[in-house]
């Protein structure tokens, strides 16, 4: 999650430059207590026209965001194995991810 809330404070960093995007943020569920800590962190930074917290998206909603996305960013410190990634390119859009191993 921690990569979730480095991607928030680096569109905080670009939103008054005058670049036009929406963000789509993708997990954690809303239940958990990390999705209400990215949303006060969507609401501080005032970012919350910018971004929408999904929270938990299955692979059937997600593969058309992926479509419709310029860019798609994995900004997670750790992942076992990143499938999304290759779902994302699959789709043909354009990956940004943090350099992390998969698990083996």
């Amino acid at each position: 999650m921690e990569g979730t809330f480095d991607l928030i404070e680096t569109i905080h960093s670009i939103k008054s430059k005058e670049i036009n995007f929406h963000v789509w943020i993708v997990g954690p569920e809303e239940k958990d207590g990390d999705f209400q800590s990215a949303q006060d962190c969507l609401v501080k930074y005032e970012l919350t026209g910018r971004c929408e917290l999904l929270g938990s998206v299955d692979r059937e909603k997600a593969l058309p965001r992926f479509r419709e996305a310029s860019l798609f960013v994995l900004p997670s410190h750790s992942e076992g194995f990143p499938m999304v990634i290759q779902e994302a390119l699959a789709t043909g859009s354009p990956v940004v991810a943090t350099s992390v191993r998969g698990d083996s």
